[in-house]
C-alpha cells in the first residue's frame, strides 16, 4: 500500500519542507491540516469516482490521474472559488483574484458571503446524484427505504427544487438560480447518458467530465473547510491539491483491489453524498463541524462495506 502512495507522500514531504523553509513552520502545519481535511471529507468521493472509473479504459484512468488532477487543483480548488465569489459579489474574476492574493481576509469574507449560493449549487447537484443512483432499478437494494426512492426524473427534480425553494425567501433569487444551475448540469449528463446514442454514451470523455463535475460538488465543503484553517490562497491550494492527489490514488487502489465492485458499497457512498448535501444546507442555519460530516459519511461507507463483505461470504457463487 505504501508503494501505491509513494509519489503523493514524496510530493507532500517536498511541499511541507519547502513551505516550512520559505514561508515558516506555522504555515507548513496549516498545509498539513488542510491535506487531512480534504482527504477525510473526500473518502466517499473516492468510492463514487471509482464506480465510474472502473468502467473506463486505462487511457481515461491515466487522464483522471494526470489532466484530471491538474484540473482538480487549478480549476476546482483555485479558480472555482474565485468564480463563485465573482458571481455572487458582482465583481470581475480578475478583481477577485487580486483580492485573494492581496487581501486574503477580505477574500475569505467574500467567500463566506457567497456561501448560500455555493450551497445551493453544490447541494442541488449532489442531491440529484443521490436520487439518480437509486432511481436505477438495476441497482441492488441495501436499505429498504431505497425502494421508495425510485422516482422518475421530473419527480426527483421537483423534490430537489422544493428543498431549494425553502431558502428562497431568505436568500432570494441568486440562491434559487444556483440550485437550478446545479440541477440543470446534472440532468444534462443524465440525459446524455440515457440518450441511446451508443457512441456518445460509450465516450470516455463524457464520464471524465462528469467525474470532474462531481468532484467539484463534493469538494466544495473541503474548500470552505480549508478557510477555517488558513486564509492564504497558496496554502489552501497546496493543501487541497495534495489531498486531492491522495484521494485519486486511493480511488485507483480501491479499483485494483476489487473493492469498488462490492455489492452495496456504491449505495453506502451515495448515502454519504446525501449526508454531505444536507449538512451543507444545515450549514446555512448553524455551524456543522467538519469532523461530524466526515464521521457521518464514513458510517455509511463502512457499514455498506461490511454488509458487502458479509454478502460475498454468504454467496460465494455470485462473486
Amino acid at each position: 500500500m505504501l508503494g501505491t502512495f509513494r509519489w503523493p507522500i514524496i510530493g507532500t514531504l517536498v511541499v511541507l519542507v519547502g513551505v516550512a523553509l520559505f514561508r515558516g513552520p506555522g504555515l507548513a502545519i496549516n498545509v498539513a491540516a488542510i491535506i487531512l481535511i480534504e482527504a477525510a471529507l473526500s473518502l466517499d468521493n473516492a468510492v463514487i469516482n471509482g464506480q465510474t472509473l472502473a468502467k473506463m479504459t486505462e487511457f481515461w484512468r491515466r487522464m483522471f490521474l494526470t489532466v484530471g488532477l491538474i484540473f482538480a487543483v487549478v480549476g476546482i480548488r483555485f479558480v472555482l472559488p474565485i468564480l463563485l465569489v465573482s458571481a455572487f459579489s458582482f465583481r470581475s474574476p480578475l478583481s477577485v483574484a487580486v483580492m485573494a492574493f492581496k487581501s486574503p481576509n477580505q477574500y475569505a469574507e467574500a467567500l463566506h458571503n457567497a456561501f448560500p449560493g455555493i450551497v445551493a449549487f453544490g447541494g442541488a447537484f449532489l442531491l440529484n446524484a443521490f436520487l439518480g443512483y437509486f432511481a436505477d432499478r438495476e441497482q441492488p437494494t441495501w436499505l429498504i427505504v431505497e425502494k421508495f426512492l425510485r422516482w422518475p426524473w421530473y419527480v426527483r427534480l421537483i423534490a430537489v427544487l422544493a428543498i431549494i425553494g425553502l431558502g428562497a425567501a431568505r436568500y432570494s433569487l441568486p440562491f434559487v438560480l444556483s440550485g437550478i444551475a446545479g440541477s440543470t448540469i446534472y440532468y444534462c449528463f443524465e440525459f446524455l447518458e440515457h440518450s441511446g446514442d451508443s457512441k456518445l454514451v460509450g465516450a470516455g470523455w463524457l464520464a471524465f467530465v462528469y467525474l470532474n463535475l462531481l468532484d467539484a460538488a463534493l469538494s466544495l465543503d473541503g474548500v470552505l473547510g480549508a478557510f477555517a484553517v488558513s486564509h492564504d490562497l497558496i496554502d489552501i491550494t497546496l493543501g487541497l491539491g495534495l489531498g486531492a492527489w491522495y484521494v485519486r490514488v486511493f480511488t485507483v487502489w480501491l479499483i485494483d483491489l476489487g473493492v469498488i465492485q462490492l455489492r452495496y458499497l456504491a449505495a453506502g457512498a451515495h448515502w454519504s453524498i446525501c449526508v454531505l448535501a444536507f449538512t451543507m444546507f444545515a450549514g446555512l442555519v448553524f455551524a456543522v463541524p467538519d469532523w461530524m460530516t466526515a464521521s457521518a459519511s464514513a458510517v455509511f461507507v463502512i457499514a455498506s462495506l461490511a454488509h458487502s463483505v458479509y454478502y460475498r461470504r454468504k454467496h460465494p457463487e455470485l462473486v
